[in-house]
């Protein structure tokens, strides 16, 4: 699908190419249009994320192309979002060759609710990727309230002991 995209753009630009009178080098504008494509989004959905937890998860990227490729991540775009990244910028990554990007969200300064942020990787000389980051916070609480409740509450199974303390021989 992305080849595609490519595909459309390129020949929507090679139209505007041949408009140009044949001695005369197309503008500067017009050659760098060929490399601001508009390529899908993809979607690292971490779900729901307990407030004060952390959720991990790692992309792979790989080069399918035959020359070496250098990007950068846009790690500004994560300021405050409680979203980051293990990198900022791969320099001439080869041939077929692989690295890993891992993403962390970290729940504890975000307020209840759905966190949503577009996270850009710029090919140098090529097309940009976006890369849209979601996550859910959810923040447990209980109330009660009501006449003639007693101040007790039961797990069952009971999840803490509490008074207990071990005796170490």
């Amino acid at each position: 699908m992305v080849t595609m995209l490519i595909e459309e753009a390129a020949l929507e630009l090679q139209e505007m190419l041949i408009s140009h009178l044949p001695n005369s080098f197309p503008d500067k504008e017009l050659c760098q249009s060929l490399v601001k494509v508009e390529l899908p989004e993809y979607v690292l959905d971490m779900g729901t994320v307990r407030k004060g937890y952390t959720e991990r998860r790692t992309l792979m990227i790989t080069n399918p192309g035959r020359m070496p490729v250098s990007f950068q991540v846009d790690v500004s775009a994560l300021q405050g979002t409680g979203f980051r990244v293990n990198l900022d910028q791969i320099q001439s990554l080869p041939h077929r060759h692989t690295i890993m990007l891992e993403v962390c969200f970290e729940s504890a300064h975000r307020a209840r609710g759905d966190v949503d942020v577009l996270l850009p990787i710029e090919v140098a000389k090529g097309p940009t990727y976006n890369i849209r980051l979601r996550a859910t916070v959810l923040e447990l609480s209980l109330h009660l309230s009501g006449q003639g409740l007693e101040a007790r509450l039961e797990f069952s199974p009971p999840a803490l002991k509490m008074g207990w303390t071990p005796q170490w021989r």
